[in-house]
This record gives C-alpha cells, sequence and structure tokens, in this order.
C-alpha cells in the first residue's frame, strides 16, 4: 500500500511532430497503464502550472502528462491558433496507441475551450476543467465521452461559466464544487489539489472500464 501511495517520478519528456516541431512534455509514467491523462496549462503560463498535479497522483496505474502548449516553454511555435491545435492533435496521434489505453484531457482555466476542441480526437473518452473558462460559442460534445469540472466557489466567473458549460456539453457531467479561489485549486500544499487528485483517479479509472465494457468486440470470421 505504501508503494501505491508514493508521489509519482516525473521526467522530462519530448513529443516529437510529423512535421520536424516537437512539444515539451513532463511525465509520470508506469510501467502498464490503462489511460494517459494529458494536462493542458493556461495560455500565461507553462507545464510547470500542472506539475503539482501530476505528483498529487498517486494512482499507479494512470499515466500523466503535462504538456508546453506551441509557443510556450520549450515547445516548438505556431502559425496561429488553428495551427496550435494542430499540433496538440498530432501530439495525441503520439501518445495514444490504440483505444485500449485511451486518454483524458485536463484543462486548466483558460485551456478549457482548446481542450473541448480536442475531445473530437478519437482516442479521448473523458474531459476534465479546473476552473472552467468558456470563451465564446462551443460545440456540443459527442455523448460518448464523459466530462468532470473542479469550481471554485469563490471566483464567480468559473462558477458562471461552469454553468453555461454543462448545459451546452451533451454528454454526462460531474461538477466538484470546492471553496477555494482558482489559484489555490493547484496549491501544492493545499487541500484542494489533493481532493482534485483523488476525484480525478476515480473518474479516470470509472469511464476506462465503462469504454472498456462498451468497446464492441469484433466478431469471429
Amino acid at each position: 500500500m505504501a508503494e501505491l501511495l508514493s508521489p509519482p517520478s516525473l521526467q522530462a519528456a519530448t513529443i516529437d511532430l510529423p512535421d520536424g516541431r516537437s512539444l515539451a512534455g513532463l511525465v509520470a509514467r508506469p510501467s502498464e497503464f490503462l489511460a494517459t491523462l494529458v494536462v493542458l496549462h493556461e495560455t500565461s503560463q507553462d507545464l510547470d502550472q500542472g506539475a503539482g498535479l501530476l505528483g498529487a497522483m498517486s494512482d499507479n496505474e494512470l499515466r500523466m502528462l503535462a504538456i508546453d502548449r506551441p509557443g510556450h516553454g520549450l515547445s516548438g511555435d505556431a502559425r496561429d491558433d488553428a495551427d496550435a491545435e494542430a499540433m496538440l492533435r498530432a501530439a495525441l496521434d503520439t501518445i495514444s496507441d490504440t483505444r485500449q489505453r485511451p486518454l483524458v484531457i485536463v484543462a486548466i482555466g483558460n485551456a478549457s475551450p482548446l481542450a473541448w476542441g480536442l475531445t473530437s480526437h478519437p482516442a479521448v473518452i473523458g474531459l476534465a476543467l479546473i476552473s472552467p473558462y468558456i470563451g465564446g460559442p462551443l460545440p456540443r460534445l459527442s455523448p460518448d465521452l464523459s466530462l468532470i469540472a473542479f469550481v471554485p466557489q469563490n471566483d464567480l466567473r468559473s462558477v458562471e461559466d461552469w454553468g453555461k458549460l454543462r448545459r451546452m456539453a451533451g454528454c454526462r457531467w460531474l461538477g466538484v464544487t470546492m471553496a477555494v479561489d482558482p489559484i489555490a485549486m493547484l496549491d501544492p500544499n493545499g487541500f484542494a489539489l489533493s481532493q482534485i487528485a483523488a476525484h480525478l483517479a476515480g473518474f479516470t479509472r470509472e469511464i476506462t472500464m465503462h469504454h472498456a465494457v462498451a468497446m464492441p468486440i469484433a466478431e469471429a470470421e
């Protein structure tokens, strides 16, 4: 049990893209894993914003990866927003081996709209929003997707945006309201981060098991 609860070992990673560019990452990668959580930081930050979450996750059967978004940290630059999304989609192609070990995207703050769009990638089965942010009109999500949001009760914008997002989601969702502000949500010394990590691990395990059961079994020829 002590081994299960120990913090994961974090390592630097480079995700090479087909066009020769690359994205930088920080990964906690067990030898065997059920699913990969891909953490996207806000536009004014880099992957360090999600490093505390990776450190708080103690589930040894989940691989965790924080990425420097295009044009941030050590990642290659994007020509525009559409190119940045294309780079991240290419990265998801590289990260996902098959849908047997799917992806859950974790978006912090204003990374929410970007992550929302990336859920159309075939390997993505779940979306987690930490301090939800809407930004503008967004498409409905696939009904097969699962959505969870961690909402700082002390931030009115996040509370209001989560209300709008869940109404437009079109899939099953769960909201977890926490009596903190957005900064405290990711404070490695606070109570909120450990609770987010625990909820996120349970959410990922549940939807991964549901996904495995729902996968069609090929008929024998």
